[in-house]
């Protein structure tokens, strides 16, 4: 049967009047119209202007777009925001390098690793750009188009809201499971794996997150918010981990009395993420007992800072996730890490 629904819009009507208006002469299209055919879809959203612009760029970091700025009709339209805020995020970790070299903290910053961490996050982004993120909205749609229980309005500021929170809810999710689940903790693990914490971590990614990390957010598929929404909230709760992986920022309580505390009952903030992340020294401190209540995957990395992961952790990235696909890592977990690395 044909299918005569457009996402929430039923189209019979329209085909109806068209067989009655075939005989008329075409009317004068709109500029408006003219530009909707000639660019393949709906125009442009005219909410988000001077998306190339430094204030842009700076808001993105910190999730600060207004409303009307998250406003797009179709995926197509969607900017690639990493590419928006990356100036900003390129300048406030050369200003935080400076910072730690001025105070002595110099141990917190290398270049070399530095150098990795991006090299890690640039070919991350590149897998992510041409596999996995057309994978991943491939299946959103799907499920989107075929299993929605409603029908949310991508320029409503109940929609915003709802992603806002909906998008963080399933990334908390994701990222719990990546550090309970062995298997996804293997490719969590190359995050975790910098001695150095600052804002150059925050590229350290590996690609092979991205397989596990989809399924996470099909829910908000099902709820009915528009992949268009989605994609854009997913890119900035993504850029806005960026600061927070930040070893210059103290806590805001000890900046702004009052309204520190209360930013930060709400708000992810550096010193939280310090805290999740145990800087200095990620891999070693990150996992004491009286810090997190974290499960065997973690536990054993921290034996492993004794052995053969602590040779890997730093200049091999790669090579330490290997170590986490190894199956004598079984074995080590199994008798409590007394086998020989």
């Amino acid at each position: 049967m044909p299918r005569y629904k457009t996402g929430c819009v039923d189209i019979r009507p329209l085909l109806i009047r068209q067989t009655h208006l075939q005989a008329l002469p075409p009317p004068a299209l709109s500029t408006d119209f003219t530009l909707e055919i000639e660019s393949g879809g709906p125009a442009m959203n005219s909410s988000a202007p001077g998306t190339s612009s430094w204030s842009y760029s700076l808001r993105a970091n910190f999730y600060a777009l207004t409303p009307a700025e998250t406003y797009y009709e179709v995926v197509w339209q969607v900017p690639n925001m990493v590419s928006k805020a990356l100036p900003v995020m390129i300048l406030m970790s050369l200003m935080e390098a400076v910072i730690l070299k001025l105070t002595n903290r110099k141990d917190n910053w290398r270049l070399h690793i530095a150098v990795l961490n991006y090299s890690s996050g640039g070919l991350s982004e590149a897998l992510n750009n041409f596999v996995f993120r057309g994978a991943e909205l491939s299946a959103y749609i799907w499920v989107y188009d075929n299993w929605r229980l409603s029908c949310l309005a991508w320029d409503s500021l109940y929609t915003y809201f709802l992603s806002l929170l909906g998008v963080e809810f399933c990334f908390y999710w994701w990222h719990r499971a990546s550090h309970e689940t062995a298997l996804m903790w293997a490719a969590h693990s190359t995050h975790h794996s910098s001695e150095d914490f600052n804002m150059t971590v925050t590229a350290r990614t590996s690609w092979t997150m991205r397989p596990f990390k989809w399924i996470f957010f099909l829910p908000l598929a099902f709820l009915g918010l528009p992949p268009s929404v989605f994609l854009m909230h997913q890119q900035l709760s993504y850029i806005y981990a960026g600061w927070t992986h930040n070893e210059t920022v103290p806590k805001l309580s000890k900046v702004i009395p009052v309204l520190g505390h209360a930013i930060e009952f709400v708000f992810q903030t550096p010193s939280h993420h310090r805290v999740h992340h145990g800087a200095k020294g990620t891999a070693r401190q990150e996992l004491r007992p009286d810090v997190h209540h974290l499960r065997p995957p973690l536990r054993h990395l921290c034996r492993g800072a004794r052995g053969r992961a602590a040779r890997l952790r730093d200049a091999q990235p790669d090579r330490e996730q290997q170590h986490h696909y190894d199956p004598r890592l079984a074995l080590d977990r199994r008798f409590g890490g007394r086998r020989r690395a």
